[in-house]
């Protein structure tokens, strides 16, 4: 299964994108640029948009695309 780049999603709006992608049984996975630049010792630019970024199955794209423009 690979995964591919979904979007990047505000944090607030995060469980949100979790629970739609969770409940259409759609892969998924989490990158969190904030956490990982600031265990590394520094913060990248742009860490402060506060965002996550998703991956989803690449099957299920085009899917999960269509799910958050209808409840986002």
């Amino acid at each position: 299964m690979k995964h591919v780049f979904l979007a990047n999603i505000k944090l607030i709006e995060s469980p949100l994108v979790e629970t739609i992608l969770d409940d259409n049984k759609i892969s998924f996975f989490i990158k969190n640029n904030y956490d990982v630049s600031v265990n590394s010792g520094w913060a990248s630019p742009g860490v402060s948009f506060q965002e996550k970024m998703f991956f989803v199955d690449e099957d299920n794209l085009l899917k999960a695309k269509k799910l958050l423009k209808k409840y986002i």
